[in-house]
């Protein structure tokens, strides 16, 4: 896993923020970078991870953002670092992330649960 966490979505307004954190790799990239189960990530080498208002619920949307992270890993090499925009603690923040060597490609798991 490149990130060291899993991400997915809950169909709520809270998806606006970006894909919710639900696992975190202890001592992985993700974690070593501060981030926590629970914080959305909202971007990552500047593509957007957020969904529209409009768009919360509908799984074409849902999966389009999961194309955009899966894209944008490909484009990565282990022990590179990834600029993430995180929201945690009612506020964004940026967050860099040394990724791990041993990276394997991302799989959707039914479009809602993605490991990175």
């Amino acid at each position: 896993m490149l990130l060291g966490l899993s991400l997915g979505t809950t169909g709520t307004d809270r998806d606006t923020l970006g894909l919710l954190v639900t696992q975190v790799l202890r001592d992985g990239p993700a974690d070593r970078a501060g981030i926590d189960e629970g914080n959305r990530i909202a971007e990552i080498d500047g593509v957007s991870l957020r969904l529209d208002p409009v768009d919360i619920g509908r799984q074409g949307a849902i999966d389009a953002v999961m194309r955009r992270l899966s894209r944008t890993l490909r484009g990565l090499q282990g022990g590179e670092q990834a600029a993430l925009r995180v929201f945690a603690a009612g506020k964004f923040k940026n967050a860099n992330v040394q990724l791990a060597n041993n990276a394997t490609t991302p799989n959707a798991s039914g479009g809602l649960v993605i490991s990175v």
